[in-house]
């Protein structure tokens, strides 16, 4: 208990939520030993592995894009150049295509302020416009 403890409160100062190595823990006996603990009560989940056929290469990238009304925000970019990987496998739906093509800004879009419409144009002439109850 006592060592789960400690390890955990080492991971939330040092690594927060991004994944990390045992390795790079202060002490690694104590940290299996806390890690085991953490797995169980699911404060920590363990990081899965991509694998696949023997002799093959795995790649796995993350970002995270943000989907807000005034537009796509872009949080972390993963250094991936789609030149250098070549799939078996395409997009069909041209709907997606669409959505895979639009670009993804790092800065919100500012909202353009637009003129008052014409009845509260006339409002600010001077004239008092007093609430009616109906």
């Amino acid at each position: 208990m006592k060592a789960s403890r400690a390890f955990y409160t080492e991971v939330q100062k040092k690594f927060t939520m991004m994944p990390f190595s045992l390795r790079s823990c202060d002490d690694e006996n104590k940290a299996r030993v806390g890690l085991k603990e953490c797995v169980s009560h699911k404060l920590l989940s363990p990081f899965d592995i991509l694998v696949d056929r023997e002799g093959e290469f795995v790649a796995q990238f993350k970002l995270l894009c943000l989907c807000m009304p005034n537009g796509n925000l872009r949080g972390t970019t993963a250094g991936f150049d789609p030149e250098t990987v070549r799939s078996e496998h395409s997009v069909s739906s041209d709907a997606h295509k669409a959505l895979l093509a639009q670009q993804i800004s790092n800065k919100a879009k500012k909202k353009k302020k637009g003129k008052k419409p014409a009845a509260d144009a006339d409002a600010a002439d001077g004239q008092d416009v007093a609430p009616t109850k109906e």
